[in-house]
């Protein structure tokens, strides 16, 4: 994980700080604690009960806060940040390529994957590549047998269960190979203390692409869907 170092205003940072998980904003080159309130327009803090919040972070704090990821607060930036897991995922998939590349490929720069998934990075030899996991959050489309729901994981590991398991299923419907889908039966993914079963069912796979329940194009949730 790297120091933020960027001026640019309103961005929400997942840091890690004095070894405790901490939310920050950055505004107007500095940065502020804001887990009980939000910036005004100024960059005043309001309705914080913390005076702490109110301040910018000292010289110590700011230098010691490394970034886990920015999160995206508009669809731009939730584009964005989707195109810099994409390259990341491509990057791992294919480590023989340069990241430059991997991010070229995903319609991105190595400077704004710097920005927005520092945590995810790493250097060896001199040359920037990806940590084997990491531990962005992401908002996920995920399949139950109710419909569509949105879910938070907090890491690339079940990112990449849920990818998976889209492809079982997209690979069911097209081909009706139940093959893929095994892997998933009795399974379930744990977010935030929830459980969500994946749906095996070839029947309840069937009624649901019916009613338009399943989608491929993204599995990324839109800026604002509820969780």
């Amino acid at each position: 994980m790297t120091p933020y170092n960027s001026n640019a205003a309103n961005d929400i940072l997942h840091v890690r700080l004095f070894d405790t998980h901490a939310l920050i904003r950055a505004c107007r080159g500095k940065l502020y604690l804001v887990a009980g309130g939000e910036l005004g327009p100024q960059c005043g803090l309001v309705g914080s009960t913390q005076q702490l919040e109110g301040k910018p972070l000292p010289q110590k704090a700011r230098t010691a806060a490394k970034v886990i990821f920015v999160e995206p607060t508009t669809t731009v930036q939730r584009e964005r940040q989707r195109r810099v897991l994409d390259a990341i995922a491509l990057k791992r998939r294919s480590p023989g390529i340069s990241l430059t590349e991997a991010a070229k490929r995903s319609g991105t720069t190595l400077r704004t994957i710097r920005r927005w998934a520092a945590a995810a990075l790493e250097t060896r030899r001199g040359r920037v590549g990806v940590r084997a996991t990491d531990r962005i959050a992401r908002d996920l489309l995920f399949l139950t047998d109710k419909g569509q729901v949105t879910v938070r994981v907090t890491n690339s590991r079940d990112a990449s269960r849920v990818a998976r398991y889209n492809n079982a299923v997209r690979r069911f419907l097209s081909h009706f190979d139940e093959e893929q889908l095994r892997a998933f039966d009795g399974k379930t993914l744990r977010v935030h203390g929830t459980e969500y079963r994946f749906v095996t069912d070839p029947r309840v796979l069937l009624r649901l692409a019916r009613a338009g329940e399943v989608h491929f194009l993204d599995i990324y949730a839109p800026v604002g869907a509820s969780r």
